[in-house]
């Protein structure tokens, strides 16, 4: 097999012309596990995933590259009793929230590579970083606190993480919800607060959700305020490093509904967020139901598309490539975004669909949880993964899901199989391309990505001058401010 320098030098415009996969297997029913949960994918191809009973109680959390599978922490050991949310980075490190106590309360967040375990903070500690107590708050009062559960990881070790202060006023009651972030010498910085009074006949709560944070240290989350007072009024805003980026609101008094949500970071430091609305008042049309980024250094958020789109969901690279879900001015299914350019991937809804840094895409059609195929596309080529119907590992698969994309090309799935096992798996990605027509080779050259991490010019190179070059941001089209 040639290497990727020699084919690259025999020719300037190979294209890909099929996609193959090689499965391996990370674990099964025959290693004692059931009712995988949640499967994370990381760089290097590690997978980490958590197991559950039949009461979707979390019994453990593991990682696996294929082969043998190591204990992040799991219920067998004493240590916890439960556990909660759960993070990897690519440095194979897993930061997870779990409980000590005989109730499903989370008391504290750890870290751990399966070999060391270490505390990231424990509600004792929380307590004292509440020390700066709301205005609204007397001095010396004593709140209760709690972790949220949700929490994100950085290729540092920072955790990002929500939690929650209760404090018993006279007549009334005060709640206090925060955004925290901790540093690799145990100090935890305040990143944001969402804080209201509850008292007779309304009240207040606030819920983060979406926590990123990225290889610069950036964080972005939504929060979501539901006040009632009777009236119901909800507030959802897009947080990026501590401040509000966009936000809407509902209630009974507005004539019209708007919301943002499904906030996205890459790693070059761009955030990204849908908004979209029953109506925009003097806007125009285009702005509604849209996608938004803010670029390091911007002054406001601009829409990145000048035609009308309908989206259920997206993500992006850190190039700044857009893949989404959901309808255009006339045709709906899988769009890519690059360049100012709306490219058609799939004519169906792919509510779970990836794109990586090199541009490979991955997507399964449907909405989450329908029993189709895993499908794959590299320039203009798509093949499919794996699908109900077929055999994998002398079993028949009865359903699967998508669980994972990383710059290698590499995916990780889970199977469901008809004779009741179930499993996981990742698939190495190899292309088959072929030289231009100077230099065409009648049997084409293999290219291995799954070997390893390929630049993102080399797989442009690959997919040929026809296909979309993935290299640059799409072309934005400048806004009015959404704030």
């Amino acid at each position: 097999m040639l290497t990727f320098t020699d084919v690259l030098a025999q020719s300037n415009s190979p294209s890909a012309t099929q996609i193959k996969f090689k499965f391996k297997e990370i674990a099964d029913s025959k290693d004692g596990f059931t009712n995988f949960d949640n499967v994370l994918l990381n760089d290097d191809g590690l997978v980490a995933f958590s197991t559950s009973n039949d009461a979707s109680k979390i019994t453990g959390i593991f990682t696996s590259s294929g082969g043998k599978i190591r204990t992040i922490a799991d219920l067998q050991s004493g240590q916890f009793t439960n556990f909660g949310d759960f993070d990897l980075n690519d440095n194979g490190l897993v930061a997870f929230a779990a409980g000590n106590e005989n109730s499903s309360r989370i008391t504290g967040l750890f870290t751990s590579d399966g070999k060391t375990t270490k505390t990231v903070v424990d509600l004792q500690t929380l307590s004292t970083s509440f020390t700066d107590l709301p205005s609204q708050v007397p001095p010396g009062s004593v709140g209760t606190y709690n972790f949220a559960g949700s929490l994100a990881l950085s290729d540092a070790g920072n955790v990002l993480f929500d939690a929650g202060g209760k404090f018993n006023l006279p007549g009334s009651g005060f709640v206090s919800d925060r955004l925290f972030l901790s540093q690799p010498d145990g100090t935890l910085d305040r990143v944001f607060e969402a804080s209201g009074s509850i008292g007779a006949g309304f009240s207040q709560t606030n819920t983060f959700s979406n926590l990123q944070i990225n290889d610069r240290g950036q964080t972005l989350a939504q929060l979501d305020t539901r006040l009632e007072t009777p009236r119901i009024i909800e507030n959802t805003s897009i947080v990026f490093d501590g401040k509000t980026l966009a936000q809407s609101s509902s209630s009974p008094l507005l004539p019209f509904k708007e919301q943002v949500f499904s906030p996205v970071l890459n790693d070059a430091g761009t955030a990204f967020f849908a908004r979209s609305g029953d109506a925009f008042g003097n806007r125009t049309e285009v702005d509604a139901n849209n996608i938004y980024r803010f670029d390091p250094g911007a002054t406001e958020p601009v829409r990145v598309s000048d035609q009308r789109l309908d989206v259920v969901s997206f993500t992006v690279n850190d190039g700044g490539s857009i893949l989404f879900s959901g309808s255009t001015a006339n045709q709906s299914g899988l769009f890519l975004l690059d360049q100012g350019t709306i490219t058609q991937i799939s004519d169906r809804i792919a509510a779970n669909a990836l794109i990586n840094n090199s541009g490979v895409i991955v997507f399964q059609p449907g909405q989450l949880g329908s029993s189709t195929g895993i499908f794959a596309r590299v320039g203009s080529v798509t093949e499919q993964v794996i699908a109900p119907g077929e055999s994998l590992g002398g079993s028949v698969v009865q359903q699967v899901q998508l669980r994972g994309l990383n710059d290698a090309g590499q995916i990780a799935f889970s199977v469901d199989f008809t004779d009741g096992t179930e499993g996981i798996f990742r698939a190495d990605t190899k292309i088959k391309m072929r030289h231009g027509k100077d230099n065409a080779l009648e049997n084409g050259t293999d290219v291995v990505l799954g070997a390893s991490r390929l630049l993102t010019q080399d797989l442009i190179s690959i997919a040929g001058k026809n296909d979309l070059n993935l290299a640059t941001q799409p072309q934005l089209v400048s806004s009015q401010s959404i704030f």
